[in-house]
């Protein structure tokens, strides 16, 4: 439907006389808008975004809200449906649409026109408003290559590393932030906030340091300024490591040696306390209540057969590897 109209005719001619007045009639077609500029911000291609456009009859008379007009692309009418009639100082709303297809800022306008019929014609009236609109890059897409790590057997109080990259795809991605769901398992290597370009990686590494033993798993997820998420598992299993310190020594001179004791201090010189259970008469021990990390000294005595037990003899280092 147009905005057009025609007025009512006579069917034919008269003749009539009537004595001159002059009249002064107001506008009957007055729409108008309490906005001049609308501003849609930014829209991703392909995506759209909405605003309203209030418009009110001003005049004593209904308009026909009869069409809308836009110039620049991207912009267009939502709802309503065209044409409708609104009534004599009341409002009506307009939902116009950007919908950009290429990234950019768009200028353009809207031409809202109304019509009003009175005294047998049609009186029409319009309202401009600017439109304004960024069209933005969509959001790429973020994932973790692997995306899952296996550590393996690793022992309790060591460290391993892995590295895997992360990599965007179908647009640009910004990291914001990191976390895992397991203490035992870090993320290093990269500063966030960290931007990927389209189509590139960025590598980082994620460490496993076992602080117990036992199969252990964790959950690590990126998270990018537009709200979306990548994960990746990773997993590994904690082992204690005994550490064994093995000793020997040369046999005393005396004949009636019954045995000898095993003394340990873990400060040069002593204390030394006693780790043998009973006499060991083959001249060898073996420690293994040491722990990882840890020296300690080691002196020997022999015993007679009546029970006389011999000085210190000189004292051995030992250092525990770590762990």
């Amino acid at each position: 439907m147009t905005c057009l109209g025609s007025p009512l005719r006579p069917a034919g001619w008269f003749l009539v006389f009537f004595p001159l007045f002059l009249i002064s009639v107001a506008s009957t077609a007055q729409i108008t808008s309490a906005i001049t500029n609308l501003s849609f911000g930014s829209a991703q291609v392909g995506a759209s975004v909405t605003l309203p456009l209030t418009v009110t009859d001003k005049g004593p008379n209904p308009l026909s809200i009869c069409k809308a007009t836009f110039s620049g692309t991207g912009f267009r009418l939502v709802a309503p449906a065209l044409p409708f009639i609104l009534g004599s100082k009341n409002s009506a709303t307009l939902t116009l649409a950007f919908a950009p297809q290429s990234t950019g800022t768009f200028t353009g306008s809207v031409r809202v026109i109304a019509r009003a019929t009175w005294g047998g014609a049609n009186h029409y009236s319009a309202v401009t408003v600017t439109l304004t609109g960024v069209g933005t890059s969509p959001p790429g897409t973020l994932s973790v290559t692997p995306g899952s790590l296996s550590f393996g057997t690793v022992p309790v109080g060591a460290t391993t590393t892995q590295s895997s990259n992360l990599t965007a795809s179908g647009g640009s991605v910004t990291v914001a932030s990191a976390s895992s769901s397991n203490s035992q398992f870090s993320v290093s290597g990269v500063t966030l906030p960290l931007s990927i370009a389209s189509g590139q990686s960025v590598p980082f590494s994620v460490t496993f340091a076992p602080t117990a033993s036992g199969a252990a798993s964790a959950n690590l997820a990126f998270f990018t300024v537009s709200s979306t998420s990548a994960q990746a598992t990773a997993s590994g299993t904690g082992a204690t490591v005994q550490h064994v310190v093995n000793l020997s020594w040369e046999a005393s001179s005396s004949t009636s040696i019954a045995g000898y004791n095993v003394f340990r201090s873990a400060t040069h010189g002593g204390p030394y306390s006693q780790v043998n259970g009973s006499l060991d008469a083959s001249m060898n021990f073996s420690d293994n209540t040491v722990q990882s990390g840890q020296t300690y000294y080691y002196v020997t005595t022999a015993v007679e057969s009546n029970g006389e037990q011999s000085t210190y003899s000189n004292e051995v280092p030992a250092a525990v590897p770590f762990p």
